[in-house]
């Protein structure tokens, strides 16, 4: 499969918002279809601008001026027969003119070693009987990349994280599993940022975001108690089958209750809930149990359990654990006929705000 986009989809260009959101749609559906189908070659060619063709001697022009050299169409061409002889895996692509062959692969990587020994919690996580991977352990990991990639200083921000398929963990007992965090230039909407994919030994993405740092303050009147809280239909949240998650992953406290306009309970961090190993830029026990809280609101308003699928973004005011147990407040935006959508922020002590998740999307589960 060969879609050709534009760079436009990954620098933007003024004047082009529509077109560079069209451009980035093909390129999502390019990485949703080479996840899909595994074995099938998938390529969408984010092109820069060529001699000829719509680039008229005005257009070439304008480009000069700015410093944009235009593709040799032979060049183009050899390119574009290039990426068809290759193999299955990055469907993305970004092509442009240059003085010779590309560089050698220059993106970023970080290796993790997930076993029964370095995370033994993630046993307790495992909602059709084989142990997978956490949203919030990813997160985590995104955000370590974030903290030792980029420029130092400002909040940490994860921008559209998304789970294109779950990873299974099958062998966390025995040799385990090693996965890569990569990172490369030119993400999306953030030139200063970072894409961050991680993969398996072997295989498509499985899950990807946006690493970039901000500044800013929290709106903390933003996160006061949801209306018309009610208690839960079930003696404990981890008793009504809508949370999956064993003892180590037990991170709601205590559960205030729940609303069609959100919900509010207290989490536990992971220390609390003693999980061993060293400590990144987020606490996902914490992380974790505001998405477990999402779950249950999004029982509510939905009547079926949910997983999240994707995050609009993390920004991380405050970095490492949390003490013993925090605030955390779910806060409900949209119920429709295949999912949810909500945030949640975890707040500690004198109300500040520690982290915030906008733009939850959440899923029915599987039976």
């Amino acid at each position: 499969i060969l879609l050709f986009s534009s760079v436009a989809a990954v620098f933007g260009n003024a004047g082009q918002s529509d077109y560079a959101m069209a451009n980035e749609v093909l390129q999502q559906v390019a990485s949703a279809e080479q996840a899909r189908r595994p074995d099938c070659l998938v390529r969408c060619v984010a092109w820069g601008p060529w001699q000829g063709g719509m680039v008229t001697p005005a257009l070439a022009a304008h480009f000069g001026r700015a410093g944009v050299p235009l593709i040799p169409p032979a060049q183009g061409a050899a390119a574009c027969t290039a990426e068809l002889d290759g193999a299955a895996g990055e469907a993305r692509v970004v092509l442009t003119a240059g003085d010779g062959p590309a560089a050698a692969d220059e993106r970023l990587r970080a290796q993790v070693l997930v076993t029964s020994d370095t995370l033994p919690q993630l046993a307790d996580h495992a909602p059709a009987g084989v142990p997978v991977l956490p949203v919030a352990l990813v997160l985590n990991w995104f955000a370590g990349a974030a903290a030792a990639w980029l420029p130092t200083g400002g909040q940490l921000v994860l921008r559209d994280l998304r789970v294109y398929r779950k990873y299974d963990l099958p062998e966390l007992e025995g040799v385990g599993h090693r996965l890569t965090v990569l990172g490369s230039r030119g993400a999306p909407g953030s030139p200063a940022g970072l894409e961050a994919e991680l993969r398996g030994e072997e295989g498509p993405a499985h899950f990807r975001a946006v690493v970039d740092t901000g500044d800013g303050a929290p709106d903390r009147s933003s996160w006061d108690t949801p209306a018309d809280l009610k208690p839960l239909d079930v003696a404990a949240p981890y008793h009504g089958g809508v949370l999956f998650h064993g003892p180590r992953f037990h991170a709601l406290r205590e559960v205030r209750g729940v609303s069609e306009h959100g919900a509010e309970a207290t989490v536990a961090g992971l220390r609390s809930l003693g999980w061993p190993g060293g400590h990144g830029p987020l606490d996902p026990a914490a992380v974790d149990g505001a998405l477990q809280l999402a779950l249950l609101w999004g029982e509510k308003v939905l009547g079926t359990a949910t997983l999240p699928m994707a995050v609009a973004e993390c920004r991380v005011y405050r970095r490492g654990p949390v003490d013993d147990a925090v605030r955390c407040v779910v806060r409900g935006r949209k119920a429709h006929d295949t999912g949810a959508r909500c945030d949640a922020a975890l707040i500690g002590p004198g109300g500040s705000v520690l982290l915030e998740l906008t733009g939850v999307e959440l899923v029915s589960r599987p039976s």
